[in-house]
């Protein structure tokens, strides 16, 4: 991973192999990151996306094994239990030009990605909610 600082946050570039949600984690926790926009573009190589399920209040996943544009990441980092919480969803496409997209379990980087990190001054933290099984955003 390198990262450069800029105005309101960093940009970072993530190498062959990484694993986004881990190494963003991780950065987050290193520079005491609580509140931040997440946005990226690259390449992935094994993802594991999936999609909650409103009547099961279950997360129901698929793993892709492909070399994959990664053609958008978006989402944000905020703290549970004083800990870096990464919330992502991504879309993919292969070589025929199909996406697969949803909530990003894990992905590995196979060439590189790009991301910037628009950080925020104020804690944002997240709860977990029993009735829906999920952790939201404590506003």
């Amino acid at each position: 991973m390198k990262s450069k600082k800029i105005d309101n946050g960093y940009i970072i570039r993530l190498e062959t192999g990484e694993e986004i949600i881990t190494s963003m984690k991780k950065f987050c926790n290193e520079n005491r990151i609580a509140s931040a926009k997440i946005s990226g573009i690259g390449a992935v190589s094994k993802i594991e996306i999936g999609l909650f399920q409103s009547n099961t209040r279950k997360y129901i996943s698929n793993i892709i094994e492909k070399d994959l544009e990664l053609l958008s990441l978006q989402g944000n980092a905020t703290v549970v239990d004083d800990e870096s919480y990464i919330h992502l969803h991504i879309i993919t496409s292969d070589i025929n030009n199909t996406c697969f997209g949803g909530h990003l379990n894990y992905a590995f980087v196979s060439v590189t990605a790009e991301i910037f990190l628009e950080v925020f001054e104020q804690k944002i933290k997240r709860f977990k909610d029993i009735e829906l099984g999920i952790n939201l955003l404590k506003l």
